[in-house]
């Protein structure tokens, strides 16, 4: 018989080679997409080591508080987030004075406390 998929193989086996972002009542605009690899290279490049920084604000200042860093990412935990929603995908493009788009690039946005779903390591810097 098949032998039995791992748990990564399976999350991937669910994935779509490409997520693509449309609106099927509008068949004359071309969508963005990114393929898988386009994604996790992205992520990769990106967000390898993330430090997030909280405070309090007292206009016009912050009082910075802690820091924390996150290390080790798992590119699995990565495409589980982005497929539950845990992780929006933003594709930044807007208009060069009329001479076309301007790729300002795709970012990842994701809350402070989802952080360790996709980091192995984090510590406390101050």
């Amino acid at each position: 018989g098949t032998p039995a998929l791992s748990a990564d193989e399976e999350l991937f086996a669910r994935i779509r080679q490409a997520i693509t972002v449309r609106n099927d009542s509008r068949s004359d605009v071309t969508w963005p997409y990114w393929t898988h690899d386009a994604l996790l290279n992205a992520f990769v490049a990106k967000l390898r080591r993330v430090i997030v920084v909280t405070g309090k604000r007292k206009k016009p200042m912050v009082r910075y508080e802690a820091a924390w860093a996150y290390e080790e990412p798992r590119s699995t935990r990565f495409m589980d987030a982005v497929e539950k929603g845990i992780v929006a995908i933003d594709f930044d493009a807007r208009t060069n004075n009329g001479r076309g788009l301007r790729n300002h690039g795709t970012k990842f946005r994701i809350a402070y406390e989802d952080l360790p779903l996709i980091y192995t390591k984090h510590r406390k810097l101050a």
